[in-house]
């Protein structure tokens, strides 16, 4: 999305973009300096929220979808954060996790299960399964159980108090 409005900390995407590499270097660094430092910088806390329709005469807030808009810069280190726990889940977590993982996707579940209907059906082998699609589970799962979960797999404790505190201290 290289065309999007500035944020709230005067940056656009495309922007960030154009800086070189080593600039990111820094950026990682001095984030991790705020991290430790606590609390964030007041600017990294600000939310812009935009209410798009999911119909069209919207009526009730259930009509509306919620739509959070963080800074450019945030979003940035966050993204690196994000790609290096998923890289350290990836070495251990079961084969059927798909959702989220690089070179997976759920989509594969439906090939899986394709290929095994199909070794079935010449052998008259019987089957079953079942699918689910949980898209909008992450809004409705507990922060703090899903906290929990992470410190249970080992998710390094500075990681899940850092992420805790951002959705705390968001505005």
């Amino acid at each position: 999305r290289t065309f999007t409005s500035v944020s709230a900390d005067g940056w656009r995407p495309r922007e960030l973009a154009l800086l070189p590499d080593e600039w990111f270097d820094e950026l990682l660094a001095i984030f991790e300096r705020a991290v430790a430092a606590r609390p964030w910088p007041a600017v990294l806390e600000e939310c812009e929220m935009s209410f798009i329709p999911k119909m069209e005469e919207a009526k009730t807030a259930a009509d509306l979808r919620p739509i959070a808009v963080l800074s450019v810069m945030l979003r940035a280190w966050t993204s690196a954060k994000a790609r290096k726990l998923l890289d350290w889940l990836h070495t251990f977590l079961p084969w059927g996790i798909l959702g989220g993982m690089r070179q997976k996707a759920p989509s594969d579940a439906f090939l899986e299960l394709a290929c095994a209907m199909e070794n079935a059906f010449p052998r008259s082998s019987p089957f079953g399964g079942a699918t689910a699609d949980i898209g909008k589970l992450f809004v409705r799962v507990s922060r703090v159980g899903l906290a929990k979960l992470c410190v249970g797999l080992g998710v390094p404790d500075e990681f899940v108090r850092t992420w805790m505190e951002l959705f705390r201290t968001t505005r």
